[in-house]
């Protein structure tokens, strides 16, 4: 095409020719679900001698796809404007997008540079699979993630209402939620519905009421010459708080409430000698929810005592009628009150109508003229404000912000989201909005808004307030990290809120932070981390010609801190100056560590560089290549086998040796790396862990494998050169790993820990470290699990003595011994009894002795999945075999048939009996077997026959043969009967210490013979004895085969499938004790290598 005299005239030859060139700048804006914003700048005017045709529209393309090269592109023309509205297929899914400009011929030019668009998050869909669970007074609800979740899903809301009451509004991040504080046998909706950027999906609804509470059932009435006793049997449900009692005897009334427990069963009531009594007395039980005690429905007891002639009342002195006075006297007080509660209405209705009529008459006020007359004034503006302040800690400091505008615009500040009131720190001044800050800390550093409105508008604005360093910080007070840490600060004099924790409280500590506000105390305190937000410039990091070279646009290095690559001359793919990484001090070394992004295909060469630069010779990576769903998170940088070579610009990388750990998920990969451009030919040694069970999402499931990679590696941070780590994005599980070993540094060192300030520490060097409450959470278990459980290595026969001697010693820093310790951290990062599944247990409280350690619902056994009767039973792993052990309840007259019934279908040959009939007068096992020789005993289709009994000097041993009459099949098991008792007190007898190895020996034997089927264990509560049953067969058993045993371990993953196994350190320690005692007495000497023959027992050290 060509113009004339070069004027907007265009001629369009037959054969015109695209436009040569691409337009500019492609960018994208999500403003909302399903719409995001195109824009580019249009090209500029072509010169007449380019013989284009005129512009015709612009082609949009896009692909969902993360690798542009990849997929079929969509296309969509678009008017002569640079810009397009557009609404992705798909919310929150990475698009490639690029633009090209075409002619009145329909001639195409050249399409953009792709540009990465991740679509806008949607609201949720409904979430899956609503269940719950509601007894007296709680509810369990659980559910399943939305099929189409459109988003990452932040958390979920909770919605609980009856109706009668208001909404109750709950949240979490977990799919499950325990509720409190419910009435009784009331009718509740309960909705869930999930939450992300999105906005709020739609609610599931499930309605559900709440148990009643039971009746008290009565057992006697008895009366003496000056008592009346009532007896009755104690409720079923331990939720149970109180027992009510009302009573009429003769003419006195009265009103008792009890406290319930063990003992309550009874009520006595102190009467007048003599032979005639009527009475009328009411019995209920009670709760306490939502500080109200509900009761439920009263039990009557009426009647006459004495010469009444056999209860009846209806003649001589006993007439039971209420006398007229009475009648006449509960008339009156009743009108009384009647008149007071509506004297009290008519004041309320009286005071709220006059209110409401001032606040219509004030609001016709301020409506009218806005109804008649049109707005005048002026918007807010800002005419000046305070920028950015550094103050020192006790100084007063200004916070001023001059507005204009007609009327004059009302100023709010706020911080952490609050507002800011009148306060011994704060003061504010009505006349020029001034915010003044007395004696300010620590605590009062952070992100300062304010807002100003009037009438026309609103605007807002935000002021920083860093506390720097002064004379005051060296002391030890307010959390902050100075005294107690030398962390050597090398970032501008910021110092940062902390919360210095000693190690003999920081298990305690945990559980505060599990418990505290609601349960969030770990979501407050990673809140407050987030006051500062991005601390400083990034600007070379957001130049254009960087922008390429970083892997996400919102994680950045700071100017401060960025670590600069050294130029390599006659390379020009060495020739720019940046990688996104930056330099992290250590506890007391400066420049420890390196954080940066997993390599990009465009920065691998940048990458060797870095390492090639900083003398890095350990490199830990901590995610696979690529995620559970295919996509790269980071481009692999070596060579994939022994002996093969890689080139990386002047870099030659080979392979020396792989060590995979197949447990762990570890690989050490050995590379040798030489350069191209050294003068010397000299060659560095790198070690590279790649850590892979991270998941793609959260924390692992514990935190042992973190802290045995933290063993692995920590030789590495004695020498020299920085550790390089990266994970994806270089800060999520970066930054934790990072914490992990400062905080495990400084705890050895000072006997104390400040996660909060390890972690803004670091985020004053590169932003973001650690980026979730879950991570910060988890830093917190790894911790503990590195102070605490010090000596959980495994035991052999020949080191066993000396760790139960090491174990058993007092640990100054932590003030407990090892034993202790290792249980606290057991009670911390184990699964609570009470927070698992365990709904049908709950929907069966008659069925058990107590509901403290209820059966969880993935390992509980069960009957008949048809019927699904009921058992207060656990499977438990063992140490070869799942489902080795059945830990069950003691059985009741109630469940010793179902008792049966679990023996049989799962084809035991053992039962370990750990308790006796009765125990301190207390029923706490029902005699399930008959017991002289050849007696029988039935229960359901199943006949017990006793065959054989033999009673040894530490345990009872009985042989039974039970009968399946439905089935017509007959099997033998034997019945171990060993009374632990003194357990429950943390103490062992002689007899019982021998009896439970010489039981153990024995049913090795029977397992062996009748093939290895579970053994069924059983006590009252089934965690103490049973616990201490288990996990000393199963050290034994890998004590034997290993020589090597970890009772930590072993209690730690039996846990899982019985949560409480074991409730006190001594019963801990018990373990060990006895399996020490078994190596010396109970074993020849050739089944243990190395070991000690003749040493002495330190049992009772």
């Amino acid at each position: 095409m060509k113009c004339a005299h070069c004027r907007l005239v265009w001629i369009i030859p037959s054969e015109a020719r695209a436009p040569s060139r691409a337009p500019l700048s492609l960018n994208a804006t999500n403003v909302h679900c399903n719409l995001t914003i195109l824009s580019w700048q249009p090209l500029l005017a072509l010169h007449c001698s380019e013989w284009i045709s005129p512009f015709s529209h612009y082609s949009v393309q896009w692909v969902e796809s993360e690798d542009c090269s990849k997929g079929s592109y969509d296309q969509e023309n678009t008017s002569l404007e640079p810009v397009l509205n557009i609404s992705f297929p798909r919310p929150f899914a990475d698009y490639c997008v690029r633009v090209s400009q075409v002619n009145v011929g329909n001639n195409t030019g050249p399409y953009s540079q792709e540009v990465h668009v991740k679509s806008p998050q949607c609201p949720p869909g409904r979430v899956l699979n609503l269940t719950a669970f509601v007894g007296l007074i709680i509810a369990q609800l659980s559910w399943n993630e939305p099929h189409s979740t459109n988003g990452i899903i932040n958390n979920y809301t909770v919605l609980i209402s009856t109706s009668s009451s208001s909404v109750r509004n709950l949240s979490t991040r977990n799919k499950i939620i325990n509720i409190n504080e419910l009435l009784p046998n009331t009718e509740y909706t309960f909705s869930v519905a999930a939450v992300n950027e999105g906005g709020i999906g739609q609610l599931s609804t499930i309605m559900m009421r709440t148990r009643s509470i039971e009746s008290i059932r009565t057992m006697n009435i008895s009366w003496t010459l000056n008592e009346v006793t009532v007896t009755w049997y104690r409720p079923v449900s331990t939720i149970i708080t109180n027992i009510i009692i009302n009573y009429a005897i003769n003419e006195e009334f009265g009103n008792v409430i009890l406290i319930n427990n063990d003992t309550t069963r009874h009520w006595s009531h102190s009467v007048t000698i003599g032979d005639k009594y009527k009475y009328s007395i009411s019995i209920a039980a009670g709760v306490y929810t939502n500080n109200t005690l509900i009761n439920g429905n009263f039990t009557n007891l009426n009647g006459c005592h004495g010469n009444c002639g056999h209860g009846n009342c209806s003649h001589g002195n006993c007439n039971t009628s209420i006398p007229l006075y009475l009648w006449i006297g509960v008339g009156v007080g009743l009108a009384i009150i009647i008149i007071i509660i509506r004297r009290i209405i008519l004041i309320i209705i009286t005071v709220v109508w006059r209110k409401r009529c001032q606040m219509e008459a004030s609001g016709r006020e301020i409506l009218l003229p806005m109804i008649t007359r049109k707005k005048t004034g002026k918007a807010p503006y800002l005419l000046s404000t305070t920028k950015d302040i550094n103050a020192a800690k006790g100084d007063d400091i200004v916070l001023k912000l001059c507005v204009g505008g007609e009327p004059r615009p009302d100023v709010t500040w706020f911080f952490n989201n609050q507002i800011i009131g009148d306060d011994e720190h704060y003061e504010m001044s009505e006349e020029d909005n001034t915010l003044l800050i007395h004696d300010i800390l620590p605590m009062h550093a952070g992100v300062y808004n304010y807002t100003a409105s009037n009438l026309l508008k609103s605007i807002s604005g935000q002021i920083r307030v860093f506390i720097e360093k002064g004379r005051v910080e060296e002391e030890e007070e307010d959390g902050i990290m100075e005294a107690e840490s030398d962390m050597t600060d090398h970032t501008p004099k910021i110092v940062f809120e902390g919360n210095y924790v000693k190690l003999s409280e920081f298990a305690d500590h945990i559980e505060l932070l599990n418990k505290s506000n609601g349960g969030k105390g770990f979501k407050s305190e990673f809140q407050r981390l987030q006051n500062f937000g991005h601390l400083f410039s990034t600007e070379v990091a957001n130049c254009s010609e960087n922008k390429k070279r970083n892997r996400f646009k919102t994680i950045l290095p700071y100017d401060n801190n960025l670590l600069t690559l050294r130029p390599i001359s006659s390379r020009g793919d060495c020739s720019h100056s940046y990688i996104n990484a930056s330099y992290i001090d250590g506890y007391k070394k400066k420049h420890q560590f390196i954080a940066t992004q997993g390599p990009l295909p465009q920065t691998l060469v940048d990458f060797w560089r870095l390492i090639w630069q900083e003398d890095i010779c350990c490199i830990l990576m901590m995610l696979s290549i690529t995620s559970d769903g295919g996509i790269v998170r980071c481009q692999q940088y070596w060579p994939d086998a022994i002996g093969v070579a890689a080139f990386y610009g002047p870099f030659k990388i080979i392979v020396e040796g792989i060590n995979d750990n197949k447990v762990s998920e570890e690989r050490i990969i050995k590379l040798s790396m030489t350069s191209s451009s050294s003068s010397d030919n000299s060659h560095k040694t790198i070690h590279h862990y790649l850590f892979k069970c991270w998941p793609d999402h959260g924390v692992p499931a514990t935190p042992t494998s973190t802290h045995s990679f933290y063993e692995q590696i920590k030789m590495w941070l004695d020498l020299p050169p920085p550790v390089l780590i990266h994970c994806s994005g270089g800060i999520g599980v970066t930054g934790m790993l990072i914490s992990i070993m400062i905080g495990i540094e400084q705890g050895l060192s000072t006997g104390g820990v400040d996660v909060m300030a390890i972690v803004n520490k670091m985020r004053s060097q590169r932003m973001n470290m650690i980026q979730t409450e879950e991570q910060y959470q988890f830093v917190h278990y790894v911790l503990l699990e590195a102070f605490y459980t010090i000596g959980k290595e495994s035991i052999t026969p020949s080191n066993l003595q000396l760790i139960v001697k090491r174990l058993g010693k007092h640990d100054e820093i932590l003030n407990m011994n090892r034993y202790e310790a290792h249980y606290k951290a057991l009670q911390v990062l184990t699964v609570k009894p009470n927070s698992v599944l365990r709904n049908f247990g709950l929907s069966n409280l008659p069925l058990v002795r107590s509901d403290l350690y209820l059966p969880p619902d993935e390992y509980r056994v069960v009957l008949n999945k048809k019927t699904e009767d009921f058992i207060h039973a656990s499977y438990i792993n063992g140490y070869q075999e799942a489902r080795s052990f059945i830990v069950a309840e003691s059985p009741t007259k109630l469940t010793a048939a179902n008792f049966w019934s679990m023996i049989v279908k799962n084809k035991c040959s053992v039962i370990v009996m750990l308790c006796d009939i009765v125990e301190m007068e207390v029923d706490t096992c029902y005699q399930y077997w008959p017991a002289t020789y050849d007696s029988e005993r039935h229960f359901d289709f199943y006949r017990i026959k006793h065959h054989e009994m033999n009673i040894d000097n530490y345990y009872t041993q009985t042989i039974l043969r039970v009968l399946d009459t439905q089935a017509g099949e007959e099997q033998t098991i034997i019945l171990i009967q060993l009374p632990l008792s003194n357990i429950v007190s943390d103490e062992l007898s002689h007899t019982e210490r021998v009896g439970i190895l010489s039981a153990i020996q024995e049913i090795e034997k029977i397992q062996r013979k009748t093939g290895n089927n579970p053994i069924l264990v059983h006590c009252s509560d089934t965690v103490s004895r049973s616990g201490v049953f288990c996990v000393l067969y199963t050290s034994i058993q890998q004590m034997k085969i290993e020589q090597q045993v970890n009772i930590y371990e072993i209690l730690y993953n039996m846990r899982t499938c019985k949560p409480g196994l074991i409730t006190t350190p001594v019963q801990y320690k018990m373990v060990y004790l006895l399996l020490m005692r078994y190596v010396e007495e109970f074993e020849a000497y050739g089944n243990f290598e190395g070991q000690k023959k003749d040493t002495e027992s330190i049992y009772n050290d």
